[in-house]
């Protein structure tokens, strides 16, 4: 048997309280409680894309971090970044980027593996005054465990946020204002968003994101900021099985036939654009000691 755990911070306690129960691998594809159970009708097949591109401007970011330390003259330049790597041998390298930017400023770029979840589901008890469906999830059982998680799908236009704090060290949640001497950084928190397109279309969605479990806090914030998706540290190569379900108010399952499959891609990192500005933001998301205020670490 498998335990369930819901990735949603905003279903009440007594739906968390209803899916939290063990289930048992073979669930028929329908249970019927009272009167129909809803239809799974759709179900988009190319939900993976195992190197999704990402990029964030941290510029502000760097230029607080100079000011708290009286830089206040800095002027960022262009140039092929300043990131960390290791080699095939294990040797720790710095790499640069082999196109650089044409922009002044400090740039995370990187892919990741993007999951697009889309079902069109329907109810035939559902009225114009309610929408019967309580639930529609796609659900999954990482490697090397026997906790089966389930991300809630919605049907909301990407009007609900779900807040979830940085991962970096460095605060992101940065007030420069040079002219007044103002400087500052926090712990930032970063907006998740469904992916949903449009509300009341029947089409529940639910974007989400796996990377590599060495992957640079940064790549994972910047996925949560520009993207609005969570990011889940996930092995290299795992293969993934989705089970779609759906679950209407009189508690009426139904499961689509098959499981989605999902393979996690590598996934890259680069810290591109101005050299000393990609310097200073590893630095300070180790923690290294370079004569600067250390940044204020908020837990996640």
């Amino acid at each position: 048997m498998t335990l369930k755990r819901i990735l949603s911070a905003l279903l009440p306690i007594a739906l968390l309280t209803f899916l939290s129960c063990s289930k048992t691998a073979d669930t028929a594809p329908e249970r019927r409680i009272f009167g129909s159970p809803p239809t799974i009708e759709t179900i988009d097949p190319n939900f993976s894309n195992p190197q999704t591109p990402v990029d964030c401007d941290f510029t502000d970011i760097v230029n607080a971090l100079l000011c708290q330390n009286g830089i206040l003259d800095a002027q960022p330049q262009t140039g092929r970044g300043w990131t960390k790597a290791v080699d095939q041998d294990g040797n720790t390298i710095v790499v640069f980027s082999d196109v650089p930017t044409t922009v002044p400023g400090t740039f995370i770029e990187g892919t990741y593996t993007e999951l697009s979840f889309r079902a069109k589901v329907t109810d035939p008890e559902t009225t114009a005054q309610q929408n019967n469906i309580l639930l529609v999830s796609a659900s999954f059982v990482p490697p090397d465990s026997t906790t089966e998680t389930t991300l809630v799908l919605f049907d909301d236009g990407s009007t609900i946020d779900f807040p979830f704090e940085q991962r970096a060290l460095v605060g992101e949640d940065c007030d420069v204002d040079i002219p007044n001497n103002i400087c500052t950084c926090g712990g930032a928190i970063y907006k998740i968003k469904s992916g949903d397109l449009a509300k009341g279309d029947n089409l529940y969605t639910r974007k989400f994101a796996f990377a590599d479990k060495n992957a640079s806090g940064f790549l994972n914030d910047c996925v949560m900021r520009s993207k609005k998706e969570i990011p889940v540290s996930a092995d290299v190569g795992a293969t993934l099985q989705f089970k779609i379900e759906a679950v209407d108010r009189q508690g009426n399952l139904s499961t689509w036939p098959t499981k989605l499959s999902a393979t996690v891609g590598a996934g890259t990192f680069l810290s591109n654009g101005d050299s000393c500005g990609c310097c200073l933001l590893h630095a300070f998301s180790q923690l290294a000691d370079i004569s600067l205020p250390r940044p204020r670490r908020r837990l996640y």
